[in-house]
């Protein structure tokens, strides 16, 4: 299977808003400054998803 990492940041987004809004919230609007860490979620993502033997 192959990871699209922009239907990836998309589904990641969805599913942290129904699961932790607060968590949402920070994540894209990052407390410390202001930015959207979302990116930097699903690239953590991909790198575990790639130790566990995924394919991208």
């Amino acid at each position: 299977m192959e990871l699209n990492p922009s239907i990836l940041e998309a589904t990641l987004r969805m599913y942290v808003a129904e699961l932790d809004y607060d968590i949402h919230k920070n994540l894209e609007n990052g407390e410390a400054d202001g930015l959207d860490h979302y990116q930097d979620e699903v690239d953590f993502f991909l790198r575990c998803w790639e130790s566990a033997g995924g394919n991208i």
